[in-house]
């Protein structure tokens, strides 16, 4: 059970990342939301576009079920191709994760909270 709780803790420290932190797809400007997989970070690409980077929860990583959950959620919206959809681009395995575009502006989470207390 030790060396469980040591190795799991390694592998968590795998997914982490904070602003500033400068990824293979881009450098980390700065955390827009959490939720049930995972943490979305604004990030600035070696282009200087700015992009959307959904990276898994690294406490879940030796999960392998809500890994695989996450995996299929990116393939299935990499497929979709259309204007009001958000594009997919690169999978990345360290940390575990997606690039896609950003959209400026709230979020649903806001929106229902925000009709909620209206």
């Amino acid at each position: 059970l030790k060396y469980y709780r040591t190795a799991a803790n390694e592998l968590s420290s795998l997914g982490k990342v904070v602003e500033g932190f400068n990824t293979k797809y881009g450098f980390i400007v700065e955390k827009l939301g959490s939720g049930g997989f995972g943490t979305v970070w604004k990030i600035k690409t070696p282009e200087s576009i700015l992009r959307a980077y959904k990276i898994f929860h690294p406490n879940d990583l030796d999960d392998d079920k809500k890994m695989d959950r996450f995996y299929r959620g990116f393939e299935a919206m990499s497929q979709l191709d259309h204007s009001h959809i958000v594009k997919i681009y690169n999978f990345s395995e360290c940390p575990y994760g997606f690039t896609m575009d950003l959209i400026d502006g709230v979020n649903s989470r806001q929106i229902v909270s925000q009709i909620s207390t209206d």
